[in-house]
């Protein structure tokens, strides 16, 4: 298990459950919060367990955007201005192993519900009680077939639209995360 795992276990309630995820850092001289809320995963077996968005996340997202740009899997509507992804598992799994990371479908899917279902909020204050907020979940929304067309045929597609470009940067997350698990 690697360090990241054991430290999120050792956070966890005997449920399986994490608290919010709070956590102060320096951005450009300026003191922020983020404030990171797990996603909620239902497992197999029927229980639940939280998962915060770690290093894993990060390599679907940057394997999604590779897919998008160099694989021509992205979309662009002009008329509401939206754009995303559309992939197949197979793809993102192919895609990630090229790249030196392979995973499991299980493992895939994990992470791409865990993008979906946490959510990251950036916090200022100036001293004078004065405050200032953003809040986005990871990925927008998350569409996919059923588990038994999966089962049938891994080609079949998902789609993860993009955040619009004021949004938040999912990357800080993780940067903090990492960041704070050294110390």
């Amino acid at each position: 298990m690697e360090r990241s795992q054991q430290a999120m276990v050792k956070l966890r309630t005997e449920k399986g459950f994490l608290e919010l995820l709070k956590l102060d850092f320096n951005y450009k001289g300026k003191m922020l919060k983020a404030i990171i809320q797990p996603a909620r995963i239902e497992k197999p077996d029927g229980t639940s367990q939280d998962y915060y968005p770690s290093a894993n996340e990060e390599l679907i997202e940057d394997a999604l955007r590779k897919i998008a740009a160099d694989q021509n899997h992205g979309y662009f509507d002009k008329t509401n201005y939206h754009s995303g992804v559309v992939f197949s598992l197979h793809m993102l799994r192919q895609e990630l192993k090229k790249r030196g990371h392979a995973r499991s479908f299980q493992q895939i899917t994990l992470s791409l519900n865990i993008l979906s279902g946490s959510v990251i909020e950036l916090r200022a204050e100036d001293g004078n009680n004065a405050e200032a907020f953003t809040r986005s979940p990871y990925f927008p929304s998350l569409s996919a077939v059923s588990r038994m067309k999966l089962q049938n045929d891994p080609h079949a597609k998902w789609v993860v639209p993009a955040h619009p470009p004021n949004s938040v940067p999912a990357r800080w997350t993780r940067t903090l995360l990492l960041s704070e698990s050294k110390a």
